[in-house]
């Protein structure tokens, strides 16, 4: 006999904690003491330019730029590689809200494409479609933490005369054909928001191999100021506005950075067990792996649900997760649903009257109905939460598979 959902008046499965994010230690502690002793809180800081550095040789990159947020950290790879008004970038259609904003912000429009219905990232195939005569980028997002396609996208980009740009908000530390993310394309952004993988409450970084596109970033975060290879100001001022990260952030990132290879190889090991656990229940479908990804992030485990088989919708089937036990979350709205194509911001600053009307992209609009996240935190639990995630699954879809 099925054990009754706790969301009908049943006994949960896990009454527990999972743990709690973000972690911290002393280290953090005395990092930031030592900022407030050296009393340079800011201002490109030895704090700021040292993790910047310290990241970029940890994902093996040549230059890195450390920001006060990844959103901030688009917009300024993207003004700094001339993107703007008359220029569109091609960016998936279900993805963080910031993939399309931060392109309106500097005056070029994004555009549209469908994503895979495997990993819901920027699905190759769809692609070529929505190029034009105005597209200057494509924007791929590692949705979760797992990269994308990156090799087939590269090809692409490079037949078409287009840059290549990574949103890397979810991938910190992923590898794909050997490389780090943030490696794989002209430039990259990440974020260090509350929820990503490696975290300071908010701040991001850019990061390329390109001298030229770096030193056209770097003003572009320090008031215009031009970059002298130092931390001192120097050269001719240019458009920029404030974006630096402060040294309070980089402090604390820096200790985080110490314990991130153990914490991206315990989430590895469970997400690994969850993969192989969710497969083997009807209706949960859990994406195919890819033997060029030798790490994936995770900071959100992604899967999807077969309503029809099921016989209840995703929203449904979440509150019972909650319900049993497990803090599960919908995720993304396809990004043309959201409304900022139809926004009076979105026309001032792109001059484009166009809205989103029509636009139907068939896997953007599946994940957005039938997606389930998980937290990246909850794969840092022990054996008793893992199978907690399991068992509730198993209830609630034995509950009401068909």
């Amino acid at each position: 006999m099925e054990a009754t959902l706790a969301v009908k008046g049943g006994e949960p499965v896990f009454t527990g904690a999972f743990p709690a994010w973000p972690q911290w230690d002393e280290t953090e502690r005395e990092n930031l003491l030592r900022v407030l002793e050296a009393r340079q809180w800011g201002t490109l800081g030895k704090a700021a330019l040292g993790f910047a550095a310290r990241f970029a040789g940890v994902i093996g990159a040549k230059h890195a730029i450390a920001v006060n947020s990844g959103t901030q950290a688009l917009q300024i790879l993207l003004q700094g590689a001339g993107i703007g008004h008359g220029d569109e970038v091609v960016v998936p259609g279900y993805a963080p809200v910031s993939a399309a904003s931060a392109v309106a912000v500097v005056g070029a429009v994004p555009v549209f494409s469908d994503v895979t219905g495997n990993d819901a990232c920027l699905d190759p195939a769809a692609l070529e479609a929505q190029i034009t005569e105005r597209t200057r980028a494509i924007l791929a997002v590692h949705l979760g933490g797992r990269p994308c396609d990156m090799a087939a996208l590269s090809r692409i980009a490079a037949s078409r005369g287009l840059l290549l740009f990574e949103d890397c908000a979810h991938a910190h530390g992923a590898v794909f054909d050997g490389r780090c993310a943030g490696t794989l394309g002209d430039g990259a952004v990440f974020d260090f928001g509350v929820g990503s993988n490696l975290t300071c409450g908010e701040g991001g970084l850019v990061a390329t191999n390109s001298e030229a596109l770096f030193e056209a970033c770097w003003p572009l975060h320090t008031s215009g100021r031009a970059f002298k290879g130092s931390s001192e100001f120097g050269g001719k001022v240019m458009m920029g506005s404030n974006g630096r990260m402060a040294e309070w952030e980089a402090a604390v990132l820096d200790a985080q950075l110490d314990r991130f290879a153990g914490q991206s190889a315990q989430r590895s090991r469970n997400a690994a067990v969850l993969k192989e656990a969710l497969r083997a229940i009807p209706g949960v479908f859990v994406p195919s792996d890819d033997l060029r990804i030798a790490v994936n992030a995770y900071t959100w485990f992604v899967v999807r649900i077969d309503a029809e088989r099921l016989g209840c919708g995703r929203d449904a089937f979440i509150r019972a997760l909650v319900a049993e036990g497990i803090p599960a979350e919908p995720g993304c709205t396809p990004l043309y649903r959201q409304g900022l194509l139809d926004s009076e911001g979105f026309h001032t600053s792109t001059g484009c009257a166009s809205g989103c009307g029509g636009i139907r992209l068939a896997n953007a609009e599946r994940w957005g109905e039938t997606a389930v996240w998980l937290q990246g935190r909850l794969l840092l639990s022990g054996d008793e939460q893992v199978n907690a995630i399991v068992q509730a699954f198993r209830k609630v879809a034995g509950a009401y598979v068909r």
